[in-house]
């Protein structure tokens, strides 16, 4: 018993330093030693959450969880969630005064603006999208570009679109660590977490926040975690097909997610849920969007692949001989595939891609047959599910070809689910109730 006690508190131990590790790895510490070590480093951090996150919390008798918690960790949290929520807005409104949203520095928010005002005027959302000097084939889906009506509708900025729909999701969250959280400094600790990691992306790279809208993203993903299982079979297929129709990383962990769901639910609740997402892909996409122009998808995809052929040779600023910029401060192996293959450079990236899909499948089937060799052992299947969402998450951009930092934020964020889900403070045998 006291061994198996020592094991939870170094598992809880190593937790904390892999959250902070992986964060730094984004931030502060990008590229250090280099970027060859850099990515080894992150990558060893966030599957050490999801692991640690695993041992902890997802097995029935691991610990107990009490709905009578005192009131003053709910004020606590609230006042953490206003604090932390005034900090990150007013970083955030300097970083948008600084950094302009123009084309030139990215087409990422210029685009936003393509789509909502197309829609909203009742254009064809999907035609070509002209930029100074270059036109855009559109390529994102539905839910990546939706929830900017709510800032043109504002007459704010597109960049405050983001933050404002992460804070309304958090509030979900800092409930759950009331329920589940028995410890008061880890209540404390814990509200602080998604602040501070917002706060610590701002003032490092301008990129995350001026040039970029990917805490969106993160928030879908934080809602997919928050229906996981859920009652409702609409609400599950809700939560699918919002990052179905966004950032759709979760491509090779959604099949296992569905054969989970059949074999402790059976066929039939899995079939409905499926057959509501189709429902939501035509109501989303196909017909209010696809159908005004059936070859934007291939054209968008088209389009998509001849950009990521791009990030594999120097910019034009760079001498003809540099190695590709995005490739040499990036967060993936991408730059092993680039240095250590033989042939051209598109056919290192053809092998790249390879790998990512192999590696990426393998990855979703062994969580699918822990999963199957587990599942009598009082495994909490939810949370097992949402904690293997992170180490699938990192796993498939650790080799993800296509080396935008902003991207490496959703992996990260995903760690919430996890911190929020496991009462630490019965690991340490105390209560600061």
């Amino acid at each position: 018993m006291k061994g198996k006690l020592n094991g939870n508190i170094l598992a809880l131990i190593l937790l904390w330093i892999a959250t902070f590790v992986e964060l730094q790895m984004l931030t502060l510490w990008r590229t250090w030693p280099n970027v060859y070590v850099s990515v080894i480093i992150w990558m060893v951090a966030g599957l050490l959450v999801g692991m640690c996150g695993i041992k902890l919390g997802v097995f029935k008798n691991a610990v107990s969880t009490k709905s009578d918690r005192p009131i003053s960790h709910l004020i606590l949290l609230a006042i953490v969630f206003i604090g932390g929520s005034w900090i990150n807005a007013s970083v955030l409104g300097e970083t948008i005064a600084r950094v302009p949203a123009t084309a030139m520095e990215s087409d990422v928010v210029p685009s936003m603006v393509y789509y909502v005002q197309r829609m909203l005027a009742g254009e064809v959302v999907y035609n070509p999208m002209p930029f100074p000097g270059w036109t855009v084939d559109p390529t994102y889906m539905p839910f990546m570009w939706l929830p900017y009506t709510f800032s043109e509708l504002a007459q704010i900025d597109y960049r405050w679109t983001p933050l404002v729909y992460f804070l309304v999701v958090l509030p979900f969250y800092f409930y759950r660590i009331y329920k589940v959280e028995s410890n008061l400094f880890f209540v404390v600790l814990k509200a602080v977490v998604p602040f501070f990691f917002v706060h610590q992306l701002l003032i490092t790279n301008d990129n995350f926040f001026g040039k970029a809208v990917e805490l969106t993203i993160v928030a879908h993903y934080l809602i997919l975690c928050l229906t996981v299982f859920h009652r409702s079979k609409m609400v599950i297929a809700l939560g699918i097909i919002i990052c179905l129709l966004s950032r759709y990383a979760f491509s090779f962990w959604l099949p296992v997610y569905l054969l989970i769901y059949w074999a402790e639910y059976g066929f039939k609740g899995a079939f409905k849920i499926g057959l509501y997402i189709v429902v939501g892909i035509v109501l989303f996409y196909i017909l209010p969007f696809l159908s005004q122009r059936w070859e934007s998808f291939g054209k968008g995809m088209a389009y998509y692949a001849d950009t990521v052929n791009t990030m594999w040779f120097p910019k034009p600023w760079q001498a003809a001989t540099d190695k590709p910029h995005y490739l040499v401060n990036g967060m993936t192996f991408s730059i092993y595939f680039y240095d250590f293959i033989d042939g051209d450079v598109l056919g290192r990236l053809g092998v790249n891609k390879w790998v990512h899909l192999i590696v990426s499948i393998m990855t979703a089937v062994g969580i699918f047959l822990y999963y199957w060799f587990n599942r009598m052992k009082g495994l909490n299947v939810k949370l097992y599910l949402i904690f293997a969402l992170k180490i699938y998450l990192i796993v498939f951009f650790s080799l993800m070809y296509v080396s935008f930092t902003y991207l490496y934020m959703l992996p990260l964020f995903m760690s919430i689910p996890i911190l929020y889900n496991i009462n630490m403070g019965q690991y340490l045998n105390f209560k600061n109730d």
